[in-house]
């Protein structure tokens, strides 16, 4: 009954991918030679996948540093801008109350600073 399972088995699991290696592996049984080469053939192609692994993580590695480091600099690139701007819009604030407060019109602030009447009545808004 165990040989008829055996066998059941091995016929439900039988594939023509598993009937050639099995006839390969008799091939290099019967040659030490045969089986040397080939044991010296899947030896290299280990190396060669190892190798072939390490130089794929250390060009992820590179890539994902060279990506931060251009992404900080873009970063810090916007952030600086948004900062003079921001100065910038401040400066004109403080310039505009300081018209105002002199006795100057909103006409005469926006001939005089060139800006539009909507830009300095936010800036006395603000």
């Amino acid at each position: 009954e165990g040989i008829e399972m055996s066998t059941e088995v091995l016929e439900k699991w039988a594939t023509p991918e598993l009937a050639k290696a099995c006839a390969e592996l008799e091939r290099l049984a019967a040659s030490p030679e045969l089986r040397r080469q080939y044991e010296g053939r899947i030896d290299w192609l280990r190396d060669y996948i190892t190798d072939m692994e390490g130089s794929f993580q250390d060009g992820l590695e590179k890539g994902r540093e060279e990506g931060l480091e251009k992404g900080l600099e873009k970063g810090l690139e916007k952030g600086l801008e948004k900062g003079r701007d921001e100065g910038q819009q401040r400066e004109r604030t403080l310039l505009v109350r300081s018209m105002v407060s002199h006795g100057l019109t909103v006409e005469q602030i926006c001939e005089l600073t060139g800006m539009a009447a909507a830009d300095v009545r936010r800036a006395l808004e603000s």
